[in-house]
């Protein structure tokens, strides 16, 4: 019995483990997704938001050249003023001014995008244009804003290098975001994988399968559903939770996390040597089991038979037409039964644990007085004014003994002896007229005999 328990013990272990690892990952996926939509989101506004700014910079040289207050062969104070790295004015006669003087270099007239966007700004057909050029000699990427002067026919552009821009997503950016993530304690891997291959990995990784060729990833994508399994990645045993992700901000393909599963294999190792020297003190283990299973059989039947007492005790005290009120070595109410809450005007609920001198300030079931004093008091009269009515009350109050520690509290009987003492004056009142009666009937009967004589002898 002892090996079996230890079999399916250590297998339900080995389970809660998986399954928390599991939930683990599936929670942490979920947040990912939503942390990475919103991430992208944010990026694109953001970037959106700098091509807006660079087009608004446009329009602000092409004002200030309209008023003559720049001069671009020498932009250097406005450039640092307003952060870009470049401005340009191109002529209606195709002559660039630019400053700095290879910022020109990009305006070449055999490039047919150049053209169509001077087209288009010139002409009306769009307020501004943005356009991407590279740096034939550096490669280096610039990002540039062009807005015109009608008056003029001059085009005026405004230049940043892209890798100021995206210096602004380093921190905030997805993979940013992973690479936080990724750092928690038992995190092995967390990859952003699409069908070309990795686009965004928590750390350095060795090139991985494609999805194509990983059956658990096709079958992950095609139904549409988070899964799991178990797998030995770069020498660690992982939990590994993959989810698809499609988005229309970010390239689609699948999120995988993976868990180390070294915690697991050493709780799974400590249980182990657990059961292992369980086993040496099984014989004293199985006499403790059997005089625990007895003692605790026992204690189940003693609580059973408490709690039966306990409850007879409580619908006793509840089907009582007199009210009982009980508090605690401390003065807490106890017990407060129905009789009571129509008595007192309080409901159970309420007045459980409350300090009974809030609903009696001058201790007038002498309840924290017996409690103290351990003697009772029986058969106490108490009136008292009800809504301008008196009502007479009998108040007996004894203290709670307990074996050990002698007294633990105080338990007051109160009676409303109003109708019954309505009834006594009621029935001596009527006891009064009676013999009144009986006695002017004897007066009567006395008084007519002399009479009768009287006018009898009247008569003759």
């Amino acid at each position: 019995m002892f090996v079996v328990w230890s079999y399916f013990g250590f297998s339900a272990f080995r389970s809660t483990l998986l399954e928390a690892a599991d939930r683990q990952g599936r929670a942490l996926l979920e947040s990912l997704v939503q942390a990475t939509e919103v991430t992208a989101q944010a990026n694109q506004f953001i970037r959106l938001q700098q091509i807006q700014i660079l087009s608004d910079k446009a329009a602000l040289v092409a004002a200030k050249a309209a008023s003559g207050k720049i001069d671009f062969s020498r932009g250097g104070s406005f450039i640092a003023a307003n952060d870009l790295d470049g401005i340009a004015m191109i002529g209606a006669d195709g002559s660039v001014t630019a400053s700095p003087e290879v910022v020109g270099s990009f305006f070449r007239a055999d490039d047919s995008e150049w053209l169509d966007a001077l087209e288009n700004v010139r002409e009306g057909f769009a307020p501004w244009e943005t356009l991407y050029r590279t740096d034939t000699a550096t490669g280096e990427e610039w990002i540039g804003a062009l807005a015109a002067d009608k008056h003029s026919g001059n085009v005026y552009a405004v230049w940043k290098k892209v890798t100021r821009i995206e210096e602004l997503f380093r921190d905030i950016g997805i993979g940013r975001l992973i690479q936080m993530v990724g750092q928690k304690a038992g995190i092995n891997y967390i990859i952003l994988q699409t069908p070309e291959g990795i686009l965004i990995s928590s750390r350095d990784i060795k090139p991985v399968r494609k999805i194509a060729s990983d059956p658990f990833l096709v079958k992950s994508i095609a139904e549409n559903r988070i899964m799991t399994r178990e797998l030995t990645f770069e020498g660690q045993e992982v939990l590994e939770t993959v989810r698809p992700y499609v988005s229309e901000l970010v390239a689609s393909g699948v999120i995988r996390v993976g868990q180390n599963l070294q915690t697991v294999r050493l709780a799974e190792d400590q249980l182990t040597r657990q059961l292992t020297l369980s086993s040496v003190f099984l014989g004293l283990l199985t006499l403790a089991a059997v005089g625990f299973v007895v003692v605790r059989q026992n204690l189940t039947a003693v609580n059973r038979a408490y709690d039966r007492i306990r409850t007879l005790t409580g619908q006793i005290l509840d089907s009582m037409d007199g009210a009982v009120v009980a508090v605690d070595e401390r003065g807490r109410i106890t017990h407060f039964n129905p009789a009571a809450e129509q008595l007192f005007g309080g409901v159970a609920t309420e007045t459980m644990d409350r300090d009974s001198r809030e609903l009696f300030p001058d201790d007038e079931l002498k309840l924290e007085e017996v409690s103290l004093t351990g003697e009772p008091m029986l058969n106490r009269n108490w009136v008292r004014t009800i809504n301008g009515r008196l009502q007479y009350l009998t108040v007996s109050t004894s203290p709670i003994r307990r074996p050990k520690d002698g007294a633990g509290g105080a338990v007051a009987v109160i009676i409303d002896q109003t109708d019954s003492r309505r009834m006594s004056d009621r029935i001596r009142r009527a006891e009064r007229l009676s013999e009144m009666g009986t006695l002017a009937a004897g007066v009567a009967h006395e008084v007519r005999n002399p009479l009768n004589a009287i006018a009898l002898a009247a008569q003759r």
